[in-house]
C-alpha cells in the first residue's frame, strides 16, 4: 500500500469569508435569535485604514472576512468551512481541516492511483468556489508515502483548477516535516538546527553560567522545540537519538559545576531546573 496526500492552502482565507453566506450557514446550524443578532453586529460596520509613519489612509468599509486575533473570528471561520468534508460522500478519501489549511489523503495499492482522490479534489474545488474562497495553488503540493522502491512511480498528476500540483519529498505538516518514508531524518535535522541556534542565543545573552538560571532557560526555550509532536516522529535509530541528545549534552557542559559530570547526571539536574 501507498498513500497520496494533497496539501491545500487557502489564499487570504480569513479575509475572504462572505458575511451573507456566513450568516446563512450559521442559520443552517440553528444559530438564531439574540445570538445570531449579536454575531451580525460583531461583523457589521467594520472599517480599516493603513498608517505609514504619520500618514493615514481614508477608512475603507469591510464587507467580508472575520476579525483576526479573536477567538470568535477563528470559530466563525471554522463554522464556515467545517461542512466541506460532508461533500465527499462515500469516496475512499479522508479530509483533515486545521484553521485555513486542508489535507486530503487516500491509500491504495502500489502501482495504482487514487481515482477517489482525483474526484475529491474536483469536489473540494467546486465547494470552495461556491463559498467564494480562493486556493493558493502555488502553495499546494502532492506528497506520497511509500516504500523506497516505489517512490519514483509518481506517474499520477493531481490538478487544481487545471494546474498540475508539484510533488514534494519533504512537506511541513503543522510543524512536522513529513518525508516519503516517514523516517523523519529531515525533521530531526531541522529541529536540531533550530534548537542549537536557540542554545547559542541563550549562552550569548546570559552573562551568568548559574545552572539554575540557565537550566530553566533551556527547559523553557529549547526543550519545547525538541519535544514538539514527538509522539509522531520519535526516533528509534541511535544516530537520530544521539543528534537530539547532543543539543542538551553540549549545553550542560557550559554550566557551572556540570562540565566534569556524566551526561546522565547533568541531564537529571537540568530536567529538575536546578
Amino acid at each position: 500500500m501507498q498513500t497520496d496526500a494533497i496539501y491545500i492552502d487557502f489564499q487570504k482565507a480569513f479575509d475572504s469569508v462572505s458575511h451573507s453566506k456566513l450568516i446563512a450557514k450559521l442559520e443552517s446550524y440553528n444559530i438564531k435569535g439574540d445570538l445570531l443578532c449579536w454575531i451580525k453586529a460583531f461583523l457589521a460596520h467594520r472599517s480599516q485604514q493603513v498608517k505609514i509613519v504619520n500618514a493615514l489612509s481614508d477608512f475603507l468599509s469591510i464587507s467580508s472576512g472575520v476579525p483576526q486575533g479573536s477567538v470568535l473570528g477563528l470559530t466563525l471561520f471554522l463554522l464556515y468551512m467545517n461542512d466541506i468534508t460532508n461533500s465527499l460522500g462515500l469516496l475512499s478519501c479522508s479530509v483533515k481541516l486545521y484553521a485555513d489549511n486542508a489535507k486530503l489523503y487516500s491509500s491504495f495499492c502500489v502501482g495504482a492511483h487514487s481515482i477517489d482522490l482525483i474526484k475529491a479534489l474536483d469536489i473540494i474545488s467546486e465547494c470552495i468556489n461556491m463559498w467564494q474562497l480562493k486556493i493558493a495553488t502555488n502553495k499546494c503540493v502532492a506528497h506520497r508515502v511509500s516504500a523506497k522502491s516505489h517512490l519514483s512511480s509518481n506517474n499520477c498528476l493531481y490538478t487544481l483548477y487545471d494546474m498540475p500540483l508539484q510533488w514534494s519529498v519533504a512537506t511541513k505538516d503543522l510543524g512536522v516535516t513529513m518525508d516519503n518514508q516517514l523516517v523523519f531524518d529531515q525533521h530531526v535535522a531541522n529541529i536540531v538546527h533550530t534548537a542549537s541556534s536557540r542554545v547559542n542565543l541563550i549562552l550569548k545573552c546570559f552573562l551568568s553560567r548559574d545552572r539554575e538560571i540557565l537550566g530553566k532557560a533551556f527547559v523553557t526555550y529549547v526543550r519545547p522545540i525538541l519535544q514538539y509532536c514527538s509522539p509522531v516522529w520519535s526516533p528509534h535509530r541511535i544516530d537520530l537519538i544521539n543528534r537530539l541528545e547532543d543539543v542538551q549534552r553540549r549545553f550542560t557542559k557550559k554550566l557551572n559545576g556540570l562540565a566534569n559530570l556524566s551526561y546522565a547526571v547533568s541531564n537529571k539536574i537540568v530536567a529538575q531546573g536546578s
